[in-house]
């Protein structure tokens, strides 16, 4: 992607997560200057997949908003009920689970793309 494309800060937002997560992350800008991202996180044994691509959007105002939600494949579920954070839903034309999760206390020094995704793969893993 090149910095035409999206805001400086969600350029360095991808940047970031790159060096986090070596060829684990997708991404393309959304027109906006934002843009959707993909990473492959390890969720854990107690998900139908124990790794898996998490989805979500990095608005061009990044990191004055927070990244939320986050999404999961179709496919993608704990094996042991499903946690209040998760629902089914459509995003970009497909059915995904929908993880609604973020800090209560939302800063955006602290809460950064890497941060964000940490924090799913932390929940996930202790589901």
């Amino acid at each position: 992607m090149t910095a035409a494309s999206v805001a400086a800060d969600v350029e360095t937002a991808a940047a970031e997560l790159e060096e986090a997560f070596p060829g684990m992350i997708h991404w393309e800008p959304d027109e906006n200057g934002g843009a959707y991202m993909t990473v492959e996180i390890v969720l854990g044994e107690r998900w139908t997949r124990s790794r898996a691509p998490v989805t979500f959007h990095v608005p061009y105002n990044y990191p004055f908003a927070p990244i939320y939600p986050y999404y999961l494949p179709e496919d993608v579920t704990p094996v042991d009920g499903w946690p209040p954070a998760l629902q089914r839903a459509q995003w970009q034309g497909s059915a995904v689970v929908q993880v609604s999760l973020r800090h209560n206390a939302w800063d955006p020094s602290r809460d950064n793309a890497v941060g964000c995704v940490l924090q799913m793969q932390a929940w996930a893993r202790e589901q």
